[in-house]
């Protein structure tokens, strides 16, 4: 699913950061990639009232590196311009481990928002 550089969209990743017993997540890292909305089982695009539960992102192993399982994103919400250390308002955490093929990443995010665009 990879694509042209003009084609990709704008994903603000906050990595999760563990101290102690509290979880906290780093400042938002823009990171510029493609995604479609999916169903949780597998390839195929959600449609119905499923639509954009579940985003999927397949691109290069550089960029499924950087995500990691409970990491939270902002997709269809602009981060916020004063760092907030738990990432109340962002729509979509990282299911599950990245899988990184020698060619190939996918990462899947769940939506954490009833909000859907």
């Amino acid at each position: 699913m990879t694509s042209l550089l003009r084609n990709k969209r704008p994903i603000y990743l906050c990595k999760k950061d563990i101290q102690g017993n509290i979880t906290k997540y780093k400042e938002p890292e823009e990171i510029k990639t493609n995604y479609q909305p999916t169903n949780s089982e597998g390839e195929m695009i959600a449609l119905g009232p499923e639509y954009s539960e579940f985003l999927r992102i397949k691109d290069n192993p550089s960029i499924g590196k950087k995500f990691g399982n409970g990491d939270k994103c902002y997709v269809f919400i602009t981060p916020p311009s004063e760092h907030d250390f738990l990432c109340k308002n962002a729509d979509f955490i990282v299911s599950g481990e990245p899988l990184i093929t020698l060619n190939e990443s996918e990462v899947t995010l769940k939506r954490l928002t009833g909000k859907k665009q």
